[in-house]
């Protein structure tokens, strides 16, 4: 069989006058690039794209830095009231996305014997009340917060009705705090 040219080949498919002009401009146009390759100096440009997802909140205390509250010396007689009130020192910075959750913080600490709604001591008689805002806040229990402008945080030194305390006595609480996206 005889090898047909590109024009024949064009007949064998029914395309003429027009149609094969117009199929050998639409040809050449799609090889062009090929044809005009070694005219073109071409100069690629590397593009860097980086981020960080961050699909989790996280707040950090104070620096990852502990924190010591004295109260230094403390008159039997005078534990009453706020007369021994601290307010905890802290900073409190919160990023990531919160998912449409609140922020929650609690104390974390064994509660006292006497009284459950204080923190626990080394010294039987004594307790600490926690509060937020000025309000008492139990061991262990959960709070909200606004992490935009963290609460005021106060600690208060509770006699336990009728301890008998002895003078020179050091006693020392400890607790946690911790903070929820709950």
């Amino acid at each position: 069989m005889p090898v047909k040219t590109s024009a024949h080949c064009l007949k064998c498919f029914g395309l003429s006058g027009f149609m094969r002009i117009f199929f050998t401009i639409l040809s050449y146009l799609a090889f062009q690039p090929l044809y005009a390759n070694s005219a073109i100096n071409v100069n690629p440009l590397a593009i860097n794209i980086t981020g960080t997802v961050v699909a989790n909140a996280a707040c950090t205390f104070n620096g990852d830095k502990e924190i010591n509250i004295e109260f230094g010396e403390v008159w039997i007689d005078e534990i009453t009231g706020d007369n021994y009130k601290r307010t905890l020192p802290y900073t409190l910075k919160c990023e990531g996305d919160a998912n449409g959750k609140s922020i929650q913080m609690r104390w974390v600490g064994t509660s006292a014997i006497f009284n459950w709604t204080l923190l626990k001591t080394d010294n039987k008689g004594l307790g600490i009340e926690l509060r937020h805002n000025n309000k008492q806040v139990r061991p262990n229990t959960w709070f909200t917060i606004n992490a935009a402008s963290p609460p005021q945080l106060d600690l208060v030194i509770v006699k336990k009705a009728g301890a008998s305390l002895v003078n020179g006595q050091e006693f020392s609480a400890s607790a946690t705090l911790e903070v929820a996206y709950n």
